[in-house]
């Protein structure tokens, strides 16, 4: 990886753990505004679309759906990790993860949403 990426992720990971510990209701709104530059780089690892900050109906929904033990990733793995926080890609089929601050942007980590 070259230096300007190891910056960039750097930079991803810096932005994001300085919220991802909030425990406010504001944590999208937050997320949202240190994101708002860092945002444009960030892509699905599988079709390039853009991601977006999921919104809090998703992130409750999908937690619902894990503590139910329904949720899997794409890996057909069961959800482990509470979900707190993730990204959403532009067209709304997929969520991944943030764990520890960090975007999972790795396709097997990825959720389908479900379509209701």
């Amino acid at each position: 990886m070259s230096l300007t990426g190891v910056a960039i992720l750097s930079a991803i990971s810096t932005g994001l753990s300085q919220c991802s510990y909030r425990e406010t209701r504001n944590d999208e709104v937050e997320m949202k505004s240190i994101l708002s530059d860092l945002m444009p780089l960030l892509c699905c690892p599988e079709t390039r679309q853009a991601l977006a900050v999921a919104p809090g109906e998703l992130v409750e929904k999908l937690e619902a759906l894990r503590d139910g033990g329904k949720l899997l990733n794409r890996a057909g793995k069961p959800v482990g990790e509470p979900i707190r926080e993730g990204l959403v890609r532009a067209d709304g089929m997929v969520f991944y993860p943030v764990s520890g601050g960090i975007p999972l942007l790795v396709l097997e980590e990825g959720v389908m949403v479900p379509q209701t």
